[in-house]
């Protein structure tokens, strides 16, 4: 079991993405938040971007099918994909993620 933590530009992309992985069973479920993300420029300058964030529950073995879906979709403005592992899960909603997603 991992947390998607899946990074866009828009939250239009955002919103669009968690509709369609609930729907087609992805994920199980979606937090969204804004943040900011802070890198540096050319000349070494910190510089703040606004970015969402959505957080998703799912299966370790649907990453690759997740990953080829959004590029497919998203090929020329493709959201950052990475995935956190879920160490520990209470029983109940273990089961809960491993029903209530797409079969593997």
């Amino acid at each position: 079991m991992i947390v998607l933590h899946i990074v866009s530009d828009n939250q239009e992309q955002a919103n669009e993405i968690i509709t369609d992985l609930l729907q087609n069973k992805l994920i199980i479920n979606a937090i969204s938040s804004k943040i900011e993300e802070m890198t540096t420029d050319e000349e070494g300058e910190i510089v703040s971007k606004s970015k969402f964030l959505i957080m998703g529950k799912t299966k370790a073995l649907l990453f690759e099918k997740i990953d080829t879906f959004l590029n497919k979709k998203y090929k020329e403005n493709m959201p950052t994909l990475y995935s956190v592992p879920i160490v520990n899960m209470d029983w109940d909603q273990a089961h809960e993620l491993v029903e209530g997603t797409a079969k593997v």
